[in-house]
């Protein structure tokens, strides 16, 4: 079964105001720096953050709900973003809330939308994005209010007035291949030297490989933008809560220092686990050791495992799922993994005799099995049919 791929500190005025929670309401709110707030959810552990302008302030990120690129149930969320409304009301009674920006259409960064639009705020979104949200928003509010959706098609687009400024930057899939929609909006803050990055900032939370940190291929793509744009950021906004963290701020500064010293998936799998597919079999006990000892994330084995049917390439694939089973053979997903490389191969019995271990280590797996592995074997024929091209 294929895995998921796994501040400078700020320089604020003399006017900077420790964080702090604002009234007792279900919604809390936090001051950061005078026009820079969060907003704290009690549906989700995620957050938004408020730029208050001279006349307006404007809402970036509406996660009512966690849910990511999985979520099944898109669905307008409406009580959850009135209450939204009436919580910035409460904290700023003479600026309307005119713009909502979100960064991509997954629900823990957009979870409501028509109560926002009915309050006159203007949403700021791409036309990919868009294109999902016309699902959980029906067509006559859309037409209604048709005026207000605002599209960055270009490489940005900026709000701001003579206290503030807001950059939203557009990038796309193609370009950052991390990315968890084909196009995705940074929201960039001059003021603070701040860059709302959504969830592009994943950190790996697993131990150092051989003394170094993992480089997830987010912070990577991140990391890249940055250096493109030339921007100057010493503070990471996420749409996660951050709690255990000061102002709930990643500091740059430690940022550049994972990417400095850190160490990325492509480079362990080329220090540690580019042996010839004979040696790969040869060798198991020594690596296997080798994985465990340098603590190799068994994520990356996995990624190895569907690399190799990318290109075909059966033995090697079979090789990195057997080292798999042998690393953690108490997971599920190793088994099932096994047993879906020896279906490409067409070793049927063996594959059936793999699905039943994975059974064996969890009775109510349904993730995996014969459905499963044909409807994965149909994707990469379509993938095998382009290499010959």
């Amino acid at each position: 079964m294929k895995l998921r791929p796994f501040l400078t500190a700020i320089l604020f005025s003399p006017l900077f105001c420790p964080a702090q929670p604002v009234g007792n309401e279900t919604h809390q709110l936090m001051k950061i720096n005078d026009g820079f707030y969060h907003l704290f959810y009690d549906s989700s552990t995620a957050k938004s953050t408020i730029i208050e302008f001279d006349k307006f302030v404007a809402l970036i990120e509406v996660p009512i709900r966690n849910e990511g690129g999985g979520a099944t149930n898109l669905k307008d969320h409406s009580f959850g973003g009135l209450k939204v409304i009436a919580t910035i009301k409460k904290h700023f009674p003479k600026k309307p809330l005119q713009y909502v920006l979100h960064s991509h259409w997954h629900p823990h960064s957009l979870s409501s939308i028509k109560p926002f639009l009915a309050a006159g705020a203007k949403l700021v979104s791409t036309r990919t994005n868009f294109e999902r949200i016309k699902t959980f928003v029906d067509t006559v509010t859309l037409a209604k209010y048709e005026k207000q959706i605002q599209f960055v098609d270009g490489d940005s687009l900026v709000i701001k007035d003579r206290s503030n400024k807001i950059v939203a930057y557009r990038f796309l899939q193609r370009e950052y291949p991390s990315t968890p929609a084909t196009e995705y909006l940074y929201f960039y803050f001059p003021k603070y030297f701040a860059l709302h990055s959504g969830c592009m900032y994943t950190q790996y939370s697993g131990a150092p490989v051989d003394g170094q940190m993992v480089i997830t291929d987010r912070q990577k793509d991140l990391n890249q933008f940055i250096q493109n744009k030339k921007l100057d950021v010493r503070n990471f906004v996420r749409i996660s809560g951050d709690r255990h963290v000061p102002e709930c701020i990643l500091k740059g500064e430690d940022f550049r220092n994972e990417i400095s010293n850190g160490i990325t998936s492509r480079q362990i799998s080329e220090r540690y686990l580019s042996a010839s597919t004979s040696i790969l079999n040869e060798k198991q006990d020594s690596i296997v050791h080798l994985i465990t000892s340098k603590k190799i994330p068994l994520s990356l084995i996995n990624t190895n495992v569907y690399a190799s049917l990318r290109e075909r390439d059966f033995q090697r694939a079979l090789a990195f799922a057997k080292l798999q089973v042998l690393v953690n053979p108490s997971d599920v997903n190793a088994w099932d993994t096994l047993g879906e490389v020896n279906f490409f191969i067409g070793n049927r019995a063996l594959a059936q005799k793999y699905h039943g271990q994975s059974l064996k280590v969890d009775p109510t797996f349904t993730a995996g099995g014969e459905s499963a592995w044909e409807k994965s074997l149909n994707k990469y024929e379509a993938i095998w049919q382009n290499l010959k091209k």
